[in-house]
This record gives C-alpha cells, structure tokens and sequence, in this order.
C-alpha cells in the first residue's frame, strides 16, 4: 500500500493497515478538533503519522522557510500536541485503541541536522506527554502514548527499512526505460 500526502509517499507492507485520518469527512469533528495526517497500524503497533513537507516542489520558497522556521522554534508544538491528543480521544472514544500509540512526526526538510530532530522529539515528548513525572505515573493506570519520534526522510530510512519513503515528483521525473 502506497500512503500519499501531498508530494511525499510512503510504501508500506501488505501487513499495514493505513488510514488516512486528517479528512472532514473521516472524524467530522474539525469545529473542535484536529486530526493526524494518517492512523497506521502494523506488527500490534498503533502510530499517529503527521507529515511535515516544508520542502514541497510547488510551495513558495518564503512560505518553505517560515514554516521550517516555525517548526524548528517549537512554534508548531501546539498544533502537532492537539493533533495527537485529539486523535487520541477519537480513536479511544470509538475504542479501536488496545495499545497506546506512538506519535510519528515525518519533516520533509533536508537540511534538519539529528541534534535539530532530536531536540524537537524531546520536547514534543514534554509536552505530549510521553515522559511522564513519577507522580502522575503512580496515578495513572496506563500510559498515554508509547512514545514520540520526529525524523526527516533520510532518518525515517534508517529507522523504518520496510516503510520506504519518497518524493513523488523525484519518481516521477526519473528517467523512463
């Protein structure tokens, strides 16, 4: 299955049970809440995928390097937090979570060093929360996520071997036989 969201796509194993979750008409909740980008489930792990592309062909080159701004200041951590907390509550709510998931954050932009993705996985693992402090950890009987992970296409390869990641124009424009 090849999962598509705007210029970027992932291939995922026949195993994979991907859907795409950021769609009016999917949750039908958008006057209240946010949504991730898609819910993917494989091998019993549950992952709330957001995709990030500040490095789409078609997108002005000033609007490229605010967002990439934005996020590389923690400007966007709110946004991303309710994304995942919403989502959360929708798929608790309809009670197709057995786990807790992991929130996955793909950032297509070349130019994010490891310690700039590492930085931004540990505060959104802060803020999720994820790392939760000893006494909340005594009250609550399970853990609201299993964790947080932001990578850029070049990390998400290494991480993710099965899950192939691309640009669609880069195959698209490759030479043909």
């Amino acid at each position: 299955m090849i999962l598509r969201e705007g210029d970027i796509e992932i291939e995922f194993p026949d195993t994979a049970q991907v859907e795409r979750f950021d769609v009016p008409s999917k949750h039908g909740l958008t006057h209240c809440m946010k949504a991730v980008d898609f819910v993917v489930t494989d091998s019993g792990r549950t992952f709330f995928l957001e995709i990030k592309d500040f490095e789409h062909p078609a997108a002005p080159p000033d609007r490229t390097s605010a967002d990439a701004q934005r996020f590389l200041t923690g400007q966007l951590n709110e946004d991303l937090k309710h994304k995942f907390r919403d989502t959360f509550l929708y798929k608790w709510a309809e009670k197709k979570l057995s786990d807790p998931p992991w929130f996955v954050l793909l950032v297509a932009l070349t130019d994010l060093t490891e310690a700039e993705l590492l930085a931004q996985q540990t505060e959104l693992q802060r803020i999720l929360p994820v790392s939760l402090p000893e006494t909340v950890k005594k009250r609550w009987k399970q853990p609201l996520s299993s964790g947080c992970l932001v990578f850029n296409m070049e990390t998400w390869q290494r991480h993710f071997p099965a899950y192939r990641v691309r640009r669609k124009s880069a195959k698209d424009s490759s030479p043909r036989d």
